[in-house]
């Protein structure tokens, strides 16, 4: 596995564990009053954009910046999802949010959806990294990722 793979797998798993002990906690702890159940439902968050660079060198580091789009402006933001692929130098972009079935008061009229993200990428691969950007579903409910492919130049 990349370094790059198992870095975007701890640093994602870090705050999705924690963002889930989290959610753990505050849903499953009894009170005595009758409070609100919260009932979060995830989701995807377009890609509107990612800088990629137009190359990758090998044994170089990069930042890469991506800019996605809340579904509604009651989604909250959870994180930038960078999974690896079947290969050491595929990714799947999408940005991870949660919304509250139960939540009063969300500005319906909002129109500041955009967010960002980065994560760091390690190139250890000579071959052509691909980045699957995700928009959307299908009537289907099928994920509709768009790729996008960087080759590795050798200096």
């Amino acid at each position: 596995m990349l370094i790059f793979g198992s870095y975007i797998k701890v640093t994602f798993m870090k705050k999705f564990i924690i963002l889930m002990l989290s959610l753990v906690v505050l849903t499953a702890c009894s009170t005595d009053d009758e409070g609100p159940e919260i009932k979060l439902q995830p989701a995807k968050a377009k890609i509107l954009k990612a800088e990629l660079p137009e190359s990758l060198e090998m044994s170089k580091n990069y930042t890469i910046e991506v800019f996605y789009e809340l579904p509604s402006p009651c989604h909250i933001d959870v994180a930038l999802v960078a999974a690896p692929g079947e290969t050491n130098t595929e990714f799947y972009l999408y940005g991870a949010t949660v919304f509250d079935a139960d939540q009063v008061g969300c500005d319906q009229t909002s129109t500041d959806l955009e967010r960002s993200g980065e994560f760091n990428l390690f190139v250890e691969s000579t071959e052509s990294y691909t980045f699957h950007l995700w928009r959307g579903f299908t009537e289907d409910g099928i994920d509709i990722y768009d790729p996008v492919t960087v080759p590795v130049v050798m200096d």
